[in-house]
């Protein structure tokens, strides 16, 4: 279904068995790790600071990881209410805000983020698995800078890291 291959091996009875699994994103993936860090390395830094908002605890803790790898200084909010706390105190350069949050949507805590005054000039990035036209349209009247789809790849993360002001 993937295009991959399995192989099975073993030495016979009582040897124990060999399980191979080949797919062909493994080769894509490896590519982009070993290019990690290449060109985010030299950019980002700890004076770069982020907020991740989703509340799917393992999708955000995962891109504070990495966030965090990136040398970026990082916090996290699993809801809408949470974040404009954390807008508010931290003063993030960057936020990435999941759009289909129970309670407060990515939708309107985009709104309110805006309207704090250090969520005037924040790079508000929408982070979602809708990307239809319409739901980039959407995002962008709630106030988003920019719209990423989920799952989110490394180099969009990259790019979207490099492109901050320098010492932001």
């Amino acid at each position: 279904m993937h295009g991959g291959q399995i192989d099975a091996r073993s030495d016979g009875p009582e040897q124990g068995s060999e399980f191979v699994v080949c797919l062909p994103l493994a080769a894509a993936a490896i590519k982009d790790e070993q290019n990690v860090g290449e060109t985010v390395g030299a950019s980002a830094t700890a004076s770069q600071r982020a907020l991740v908002v989703d509340d799917d605890r393992d999708v955000a803790d995962t891109l504070v990881m990495l966030l965090q790898h990136f040398g970026v200084d990082v916090r996290v909010a699993y809801d809408g209410g949470a974040a404009l706390a954390i807008v508010a105190g931290f003063k993030p350069h960057l936020a990435l805000v999941d759009i289909g949050m129970p309670g407060m949507d990515g939708y309107e805590a985009a709104r309110q983020i805006r309207k704090l005054p250090e969520g005037r000039d924040l790079r508000l990035v929408a982070l979602s698995g809708w990307g239809r036209d319409e739901d980039r349209c959407l995002s962008a009247d709630a106030g988003f800078d920019d719209h990423l789809v989920k799952p989110l790849r490394i180099r969009a993360l990259e790019d979207l890291l490099n492109s901050l002001p320098v010492g932001a």
